[in-house]
């Protein structure tokens, strides 16, 4: 991921806590993540088996949810 950093390829990586939510919310969510390129951009991923356990065992930590429509409200910095 770094090299794509470097070469501008990535463009940013989010980490967004849920901190409200209305009552007929989906209530399992604690946080979105969304890591995003550039657009067109030649995205180099490592593939080394160092790089392939981490990206498994990095998968396999987490709990993945169907895709949801959310609406943002609040945004600070």
């Amino acid at each position: 991921m770094g090299k794509n950093i470097l070469t501008g390829n990535h463009k940013n990586w989010e980490f967004n806590r849920i901190i409200d939510r209305t009552e007929n919310a989906y209530q399992n969510l604690t946080h979105v993540i969304f890591n995003r390129f550039v657009d067109g951009a030649s995205i180099d991923f490592q593939t080394d088996f160092k790089s392939n356990q981490l990206q498994e065992a990095g998968n396999a930590s987490r709990k993945s949810f169907n895709t949801a429509n959310m609406e943002l409200i609040y945004k600070a910095n």
